[in-house]
Parts: structure tokens; sequence; C-alpha cells
């Protein structure tokens, strides 16, 4: 054979496109198919170890995980693998922790902090804590330096690189304006932008932009010096830092709420994963991964356990009626779980005859099971409106999740309130500027208690009401052995996930056909849920939620009803001041005004001194379109004085 025999012919040799073309698909498929084992290798590590940082929410524990990958920074909680140089005992420290304690720390031997081959019999690195970049020196996968930080945000991404230019003013905002969008960690809420830092959100200020800002922007002007143009590093002006505060809003996704528990779309699709989810602009902290198995299919047996389970920490409580008392308590505790799935809820009341019975606990294990701490508790003067917008609008800037009402007794009116309840979307003049017209997303779990509480009937629709009776005779010193708020605390994950699977298990595949207006995603979310378990589970003695609403609006007392009866006492005590003792002598001759009492009191009035003025004391401060009774104590008594009548 000739040498040449052994060469082909390049002819021969020549492939068609169809075959290269095929090739190449090949070759995609296998280097897609190397980069997809890569990402589930990565999410397998990131999952495994976020486990690890129980301390900090699962989006923290992620995000911080997600910079040690991408970009070589330690943070916060993520956690370390060290060996003590006196004992080769292998411990695992924060680098929090190691950070605090520098000396005792620096010099010691570590694993590859992101090898998940590493063993604890191998060393592959060494922590270098002195000077001002600490760090952790790995001599696997390449030789790696890792930088260590305290806290998650004092990460610092390379900054972009913005020219100031007087001639171009627009640009210079515009660029701005980009970076900020790209980073992130920026939301919009109502016509408010909002920054989210270790799991948590806040209103970002033009102050607070300065400082964000200059994280991320390197703003810098160009200059000649000696016939070659340099960089200068300036300060943007603050009339640029208003205007990218004005135009940020609208380059920004929409957040609706940020949770620390799992929580369903309106839809009543599960959120599982930690993060920003889209669809709903949710935003939440701690995933499915963290709390017990949720239940997805309806089994009788263990539909009654979860119902046990979000009802333990409110289990020696005694109410008006049972089966009403125990559909409204799961309905608050189903609503606090999915509050920020619903565009509105209703408000929980609380109230009772009797002060001592527990219901600030109720509001207080509430919070908790919300949001994993106690509720701030406030009191206000409800017939002050102008008072009650700027308070619900400076807890929505706080990002309050849940606003506790405290000791609102008696008759409750608020016009405010009856609106925010209803108001998906919450304006008001910007606090500590000049501006109005300032609005954030109300997603808020609205809670009141008092005693004797009671509703006009505008406000009747707008409140799950939760009536209690004292548990024993001796009910202020009693003690159960457990606080309410102290079994949420206890026992907040498997209530999650009880709340979660009751919603999820028990929703019914057609709606029930009722809807509670202004409220349809939370009839959707928890009314058909709880109506499911009644009709499917009869001994678990609940009733249809929707029936407590009107049952509120069968009891509601109309304010014309108040107003016509100052009227008529007008007529007899004038505009002058009267003590409690000239009503009662009034309302005891007048068959028209005694018979306006009966319908104002709850319970059928002596007609002493004192049940009158605890009447008068419903009706005081109420703005009855334009009528008001005022009160005021001279010399010991107490004299009252009907306004707005001639």
């Amino acid at each position: 054979m000739k040498h040449s025999d052994k060469f082909l012919d390049a002819e021969k040799v020549t492939v068609d496109q169809e075959t290269l073309d095929l090739a190449q698909q090949n070759m995609d498929e296998a280097v897609n198919a190397e980069a997809d084992a890569a990402m589930k290798m990565r999410d397998a590590w990131i999952s495994a170890r976020a486990k690890d940082m129980p301390d900090v929410p699962e989006a923290v524990a992620i995000e911080t995980l997600e910079r040690a990958i991408d970009d070589q920074v330690l943070s916060g909680a993520f956690v370390l693998s060290l060996r003590c140089p006196k004992t080769g005992s292998l411990r695992h420290h924060s680098v929090s922790e190691v950070l605090t304690n520098t000396g005792a720390f620096d010099g010691w031997d570590a694993l590859d902090p992101i090898d998940i081959n590493s063993s604890e019999a191998k060393v592959s690195g060494k922590l270098r804590l002195k000077g001002k970049a600490p760090h952790l020196d790995s001599f696997s996968s390449g030789a790696c330096r890792y930088r260590l930080q305290k806290d998650i945000d004092a990460h610092e991404a390379k900054r972009v690189a913005v020219e100031v230019s007087r001639c171009d003013p627009a640009s210079t905002v515009d660029r701005c304006v980009e970076a900020l969008a790209g980073a992130g960690k920026f939301y919009m809420s109502g016509q408010t932008v909002l920054t989210i830092s270790n799991g948590a959100s806040r209103p970002l200020s033009v102050s607070r932009l300065d400082y964000e800002l200059s994280r991320i922007v390197a703003p810098y002007a160009a200059v000649e010096t000696k016939g070659f143009e340099t960089q200068k590093s300036v300060q943007l002006s603050p009339r640029s830092l208003n205007q990218i505060h004005e135009l940020l809003i609208d380059h920004l996704p929409k957040l609706s709420a940020v949770v620390y528990h799992p929580v369903l779309r309106p839809d009543g699709t599960l959120i599982k994963s930690a993060g920003y989810d889209a669809a709903t602009g949710v935003y939440v902290n701690n995933g499915v991964s963290r709390f017990p198995k949720i239940e997805t299919e309806f089994d009788p047996e263990r539909i009654e356990e979860l119902v046990k389970t979000c009802l333990k920490p409110f289990r020696e409580y005694r109410f008006a009626d049972h089966r009403k008392g125990r559909t409204a308590m799961l309905a608050a505790v189903l609503t606090a779980v999915l509050r920020p799935a619903m565009e509105t809820a209703p408000m929980i009341a609380v109230t009772s005859p009797e002060i001592g019975v527990g219901k600030s606990f109720i509001a207080q294990a509430l919070g908790i099971i919300a949001t994993g701490d106690l509720p701030k508790m406030k009191s206000v003067e409800r017939s002050n409106s102008s008072e009650m917008r700027k308070l619900l609008f400076a807890d929505l800037l706080e990002q309050n999740p849940v606003m506790v009402y405290d000791n609102m007794d008696g008759a409750f009116r608020n016009e405010v309130l009856t609106s925010f309840i209803t108001t998906p979307v919450w304006s008001d003049r910007v606090l500590g500027e000049s501006r109005t017209g300032g609005s954030i997303r109300n997603t808020a779990l609205l809670v009141t208690n008092g005693v004797n509480m009671s509703f006009p009937r505008g406000m009747s629709r707008r409140y799950l009401l939760i009536d209690l009776r004292p548990p024993c005779d001796n009910h202020i010193t009693a003690d159960f052995g457990f606080t309410p708020h102290g079994e949420a605390k206890l026992h907040r994950p498997d209530i999650i996930a009880a709340a979660l699977g009751i919603a999820v298990a028990a929703r019914p595949e057609t709606h029930y056909g009722r809807t509670l207006g202004s409220f349809e995603t939370w009839t959707r979310l928890v009314r058909d849920p709880i109506l499911h378990l009644m009709r499917e589970v009869p001994d678990i003695h609940l009733c249809d939620p929707l029936d407590l609403f009107v049952e509120a609006m069968s009891n509601a007392v109309d304010d014309e009803i108040y107003r016509t009866f100052l009227e008529k006492l007008f007529k007899h005590v004038g505009g002058e001041e009267f003590e409690a003792d000239q009503a009662r002598t009034v309302i005891a001759e007048k068959v028209d005004i005694k018979d306006l009492v009966f319908e104002i009191s709850t319970s059928e009035p002596t007609l002493s001194n004192r049940s009158v003025a605890a009447i008068l004391g419903k009706l005081r401060g109420l703005n009855l379109n334009g009528v008001r009774l005022t009160s005021k104590k001279r010399a010991g008594r107490n004299l009252w004085k009907i306004e707005g009548l001639e």
C-alpha cells in the first residue's frame, strides 16, 4: 500500500450542513446538561448550608451563600468549619463571631468554605484576621481568597462609574436610576420606594438614598489637568438626588408585603421558596424548608388535628357562643398567616363584658403568629380622624405588619379606620416633608380589643368579632400554666404549617357562592376552607364565617339613632351643661326617649344615674353629622353638654 493511500481524500470526508448542525446540537445539549448539573449541585449545596443558619431568615441565608460562591465574600451568619490549634477539634463559628473576636481566631486552620467534598480531616485554608481586610485563604480549588465581612450589608459590589455632566444632567440622573434599579434591593409600594435589608423592609428617604447610591454608583466629573483629561470624584447635588428619588419608582418591581413564612397566592397556590415572588410582589423570608410538612390532601382526621394546632394557644378561652367563637378564632389565625396574600382583610376585634379576660393576649398571640415577634400595642383617640389617619400612615411607613389598638372600650366609631380596612393602597401626607400624595400598600393585620365594643352599621361588615366570656369566677388571678402569646411563640412553625394546610387541603374546588364584599380574596382563602370543614367534618364545631358578619350587621346601631337621642334630649336640657341625674329624669318621663335608650344599650338599663352615665359615655366624642356630646369634670362632678344643635 502506498503511503498516500493511508490518507483520506478531503472530498470524501466533507460533511453536509445537516450533519454539522446535528453535531452542534449534540454539543450544545452536552454543555447545557453540564450547566444544569452544576446548577443543581449549587442549589443543593445552598439548600443544605442554609439549614446551618437558622438564626437569620432563609432569604438572607441564601443571599449570603450566593455571595460566597459568586463574589468570594463570606459574611454574617455564614458558618466556618475551623480547627482549634490547642485541642485539634473541629469547631463551627459564624463569620460575625470570628470578626467579633479576631485575636482569638487569627491563624486558625479552616476547611474550604464552599467545597462540598471537604471532610473533617482535611484542612485546606487559614484565617488571616489582622489588618483592615480580614480574609480566609483557601488552598483548594485553585487557591481562592475569601473576604470576611461582619454583616451581609457590608458587602460592596463594584460601583458603576457615572459621569456628572452639567451639559446633560438628565443623563446623569437616568444612569443612576438604572444602576439602582439593577441592584435588586429596591422595590415600590404604592408611591413609596422601599429597600430590603437583612429580610426587613424600610422606606427609602432622600437622605437614605444618598447613602445607598454611594455604595452602588461612583459619580465623577471629567476635568482637564495639564492638558490631560482625568476623572474627579464628585457629590451628586440635592436636586439630582430628588430627581432620582422621584423617577426611581417607575423602574422598580412592586412589593406587596414582606413575610416570615410561606404564604399562598390569591389563586390558592403555595409560594414555597424564599425570596421575591414576582407574581404577587410578596417577599418571603422563610420558605417551606423551615416549616413542618404542609398538608395538600383533604383527610378529615388530619384536618381536625390541624384545627387543634391552630387553636392551641387559645384553648382555655370561653366564648359567648362556642361554635361562633371557635370559628372566629380559627378565621383570625388563618387571616394572620395569610394576610400578605390579600389586598384587603377584615379587622380582628376582641371584646368581652369584663376586664381581665385576656383580650390583649389574643392580640399579642396573633401578632406572633404573623411575624414571630410581639406586636406594638397602641391606644388612640378613636373620634380624632386626623390623628388616626396620621397614625395609620406612620405605621405603614414603619412597615409594621401587625397593628394592635388596645383598650378601645365602648362605642368604636372612626370613619378613617372604616375606610382603611377596605383600602389596598393608603395615602396621606408624607411625614417630615411638605409634599402630599404619599401612598403605600396596606397589607397590615389590624387587631383591636376593648370592653363592650360596639360598632356602627357602616363598620359592621368590616370586622371579625371574637366575643369572650370569663373562663372562671376568679379569672383575673387564675393561672392556666401558659400564656397564649407564649404558646404561639413556642408552636409557631406548627401553627403556620397547620394554617397553610387547612387553606390548601380544605379549599373547595368550586367557590361556595356568597362573597363578603371588599374581601373577595379573604372569602376564597379563609371563609371557603372553613365552610368546607364545617360541611365535611360536622364534629369540628364550626359555622360559616359569613354568618358572623350577618349577625354583626343585625346587631349594629345606626348613628342616626344616636343623633335622634341627642336631639330629643336637647329639647329638654338645651345647650347648657347638665348632669346624668337630669338626663335620667328626662328619660324616665319621656317614653320616646326611653325607647331610644333601650335600642342604644347592649343590655336592659335600670335607668340609674350610673347606667345613664354609662350610656352618655358611650356617645361621648362621637361626631354624629355635626352633633357631638362632650363632658368635663368640675368639683368632682361630670358635666355633659350637647353641641351642634340650636
